[in-house]
């Protein structure tokens, strides 16, 4: 078949093409071989869910469709969101079990009160449609919405033919998960950085009562849309009807039954398919979605329950520049990857706020099985602990958990993620880290002496 600038491809290469992809947001696509820190004037988005871990343990009891039904519900819902976020020119940089964080870029077209306009927007479509979502099992999923905006910092860390990832730091990724912490469920919040763009005329408002948050409700009698963005986003806006006719059939849809007008919602899509380095993507993809797509397998294989081990890495550095602190996590992220891959487990996620990295670690997943899980995920988090010697690090936090969780790849055909929810990963407070912890896993199978975590 062709490709959309009459480029020859098979339909398997193309297959692989798209499904890798979709597993990386537009910041990299296009800049795959940048590894300086780029600075952005952004706005942020940041969608938190609740209700995911209920459902998971519902759907996995016996007779309520099992893993496929539940990859089904969330796929559609998450999914009719990152559609939205699509349409309204963002980009998804990174999901988090239940929640996920999108990024508007000011250009030379678009100026900051553009993009902050067009995320409020984008941000009350998503709570008007999909705010409150009754499952078929009685589970109700609800959405909070957090808006900041101001000068971001963007960087690939890891590199080469190992491991890559990103981070995003800067004063409006605090802003955004402040935001998030105040509100409530059915609330779109901006924070003081993204509300000095807006024209308050615009909008209805309810003032937070703290100075620094204002709560919007709708729009006001002289809202008016983005028109510098290519077509009507008003018109574009998801129907009201149920969540399952929002959005099209993306589970086992063979290739040729998808046009490149359904691709067109994310070009950056069409780019990687008509180039000869989209390879260069395969650093950032993990090791369940790589084996499958290397089998041409449908990502709807990598759906399952299974027991894990999970550990949760926080590390508190002291207060330095965006370029010295994405320099530690570098240099973390390096560290936890050498140490995970030499004991069999998987970095699932890193996350950055204030001066709090939070690096996700998962053993027993598919094709990384073994029978020492237990005791592996201890001695990663005691090798850690005396190979992360930084002067910058104050503080290092280890978690290790053990549980059934839901594995599988969430999120929209066009952007997704492989990612781990359930009870085991929620429960790991590094706040509360103790023995007790620890001695769980033990318990579950690890064959250390009790004496080390002493």
């Amino acid at each position: 078949m062709k490709s959309a600038t009459g480029n020859w491809m098979t339909i398997q290469q193309a297959t692989r093409v798209s499904t890798i992809v979709s597993m990386v947001p537009d910041e990299i696509i296009y800049k795959h071989s940048d590894y300086t820190v780029r600075s952005y004037d952004t706005a942020l988005m940041f969608i938190d869910i609740s209700g995911f871990t209920d459902l998971c343990e519902n759907y996995t009891k016996p007779g309520r469709g099992g893993p496929s039904r539940l990859t089904q519900v969330l796929n559609s819902y998450i999914g009719a969101m990152v559609q939205e976020i699509l349409m309204h020119n963002g980009d998804v940089l990174k999901f988090s079990g239940d929640a996920f964080l999108s990024m508007w870029k000011k250009t030379p077209r678009l100026s900051m009160q553009d993009v902050v306009h067009t995320a409020i927007d984008c941000a009350l479509i998503i709570q008007k449609n999909y705010g409150t979502y009754m499952t078929d099992v009685g589970v109700v999923l609800k959405v909070k919405v957090a808006i900041s905006a101001g000068r971001s910092h963007f960087s690939i860390i890891g590199g080469g033919n190992d491991s890559s990832h990103y981070v995003i730091v800067g004063q409006p990724v605090w802003d955004v998960k402040m935001a998030e912490y105040m509100s409530t469920a059915g609330d779109v919040l901006t924070s003081a950085s993204a509300w000095i763009y807006v024209n308050e005329a615009e909008y209805c408002t309810q003032p937070c009562g703290d100075g620094r948050h204002t709560k919007v409700l709708g729009v006001g009698v002289n809202w008016k849309r983005v028109e510098k963005f290519h077509g009507s986003l008003a018109s574009q806006r998801a129907p009201e009807s149920p969540i399952y006719a929002n959005l099209p059939s993306f589970g086992n849809k063979g290739f040729t039954e998808i046009n490149y007008r359904e691709y067109s919602l994310r070009p950056a899509v069409l780019s990687a398919m008509d180039s000869s380095w989209w390879p260069s993507l395969r650093p950032f993809m993990v090791t369940p979605v790589l084996r499958a797509v290397d089998n041409d397998e449908p990502m709807d294989f990598l759906t399952e329950v299974r027991r894990v081990v999970v550990v949760f890495l926080n590390i508190v550095t002291k207060t330095v520049t965006e370029d010295v602190l994405i320099s530690i996590v570098d240099t973390a992220y390096k560290c936890v990857c050498s140490v995970t891959s030499e004991l069999d487990g998987l970095v699932n996620k890193v996350s950055m706020f204030d001066k709090d990295m939070m690096f996700l670690v998962v053993f027993g997943l598919r094709g990384l099985k073994h029978e020492d899980e237990a005791q592996n995920a201890l001695l990663f988090a005691h090798q850690l602990r005396e190979k992360l010697d930084d002067p910058n690090i104050i503080n290092i936090s280890i978690g290790v958990t053990s549980g059934t969780t839901y594995c599988g790849v969430v999120g929209h055909v066009l952007r997704r993620e492989y990612t781990v929810i359930g009870t085991a990963v929620n429960k790991v407070d590094v706040k509360t880290v103790t023995c007790k912890s620890c001695r769980e896993a033990i318990a579950n199978g690890a064959a250390l002496t009790r004496d080390i975590f002493r």
